[in-house]
């Protein structure tokens, strides 16, 4: 049987981790959340995000636009992310996915 607390604190956390990459995406020039799971009506986020005691794995789908070069925005985004969730929470960042979508014309 799932304990609803914990049920409920996980889906607190995963609230507070998604709006981190959010803010990270957000300061990042040349790249979005994927357009492609924002559309989906079977409620799948653009960021996943995996458990394990304090520590936790992220993957997050994203569209970047063309020009951008993607291991370098990649990079660059995987620190904003570490930097703002071990900042803000108590989590440490085991492995952070990059998974482009699409390029934006």
């Amino acid at each position: 049987m799932v304990n609803t607390s914990e049920t409920h604190l996980e889906s607190r956390l995963k609230e507070l981790i998604e709006l981190e990459v959010s803010k990270a995406i957000s300061i990042t020039e040349g790249v979005r959340l994927s357009k492609a799971f924002l559309e989906r009506s079977d409620n799948e986020s653009a960021v996943e995000i995996f458990f394990l005691n304090h520590i936790i794995d992220v993957t997050v789908n994203v569209d970047v636009n063309y020009g951008i070069i993607i291991t370098d925005l990649s990079c660059n985004l995987q620190e904003k992310i570490k930097s703002l969730i071990e900042k803000n929470t108590k989590f440490n960042l085991r492995k952070i996915n990059i998974i482009v979508h699409d390029i934006v014309l």
